[in-house]
């Protein structure tokens, strides 16, 4: 069994540092831009506290996206001395509800990589190791390398079931073999 952190998503706002949409609690040194030189508008941001996300030197990833390009998502990492967003600047995605994050510990049934354990599950079962989350079993898999450390998800349909932000994939969140933080597809 293998501990997981899902996602559920609220609307009764009380500054929770986890959130979707919106602006960045705290501010990354530059704000990423887009081939055309636009800033990249904000979706999310995740705090990197144990047991869920832990990483070294790494408070925060936000996740920004181009607002006319493709709709690849950019990750962003703050440190520890990151300075709080107090004049609420960014760009917010004009798609996107504004959402903060619970967390629920889960035991998820199955190992990572344990696609025969899968097979097993029950549709329940297998719908939770598809959901928002953070750790545990990766059900992309395929998506990330071998070398890279899977640390969360965030399917389109679960962010904003009415509009396509990622053209319809699901968002990963990896740790690269270089020790940085990756935005994927899959």
């Amino acid at each position: 069994m293998t501990k997981t952190y899902l996602m559920k998503f609220v609307t009764d706002l009380r500054g929770r540092l986890d959130r979707i949409g919106g602006l960045p609690s705290h501010l990354p040194d530059s704000f990423p831009v887009g081939p055309n030189g636009e800033e990249l508008a904000f979706l999310a941001q995740f705090e990197c506290i144990a047991p869920r996300l832990e990483i070294p030197g790494i408070k925060f990833i936000q996740i920004y996206q181009d607002l006319v390009g493709e709709p690849w998502p950019h990750a962003v990492t703050l440190g520890h001395d990151a300075i709080e967003n107090i004049e609420q600047v960014g760009v917010r995605h004009p798609n996107l509800s504004r959402y903060e994050i619970i967390w629920n510990e889960y035991e998820e049934p199955v190992e990572p990589y344990d696609w025969d354990g899968v097979e097993v599950l029950s549709e329940i079962e297998e719908g939770i190791l598809q959901s928002p989350k953070a750790g545990g079993f990766c059900y992309l898999d395929s998506t990330i390398s071998s070398d890279e450390q899977f640390l969360l998800q965030l399917p389109e349909e679960d962010l904003s079931p009415n509009n396509r932000i990622f053209g319809g994939l699901t968002l990963l969140i990896v740790l690269n073999s270089n020790g940085e933080v990756e935005a994927l597809l899959g």
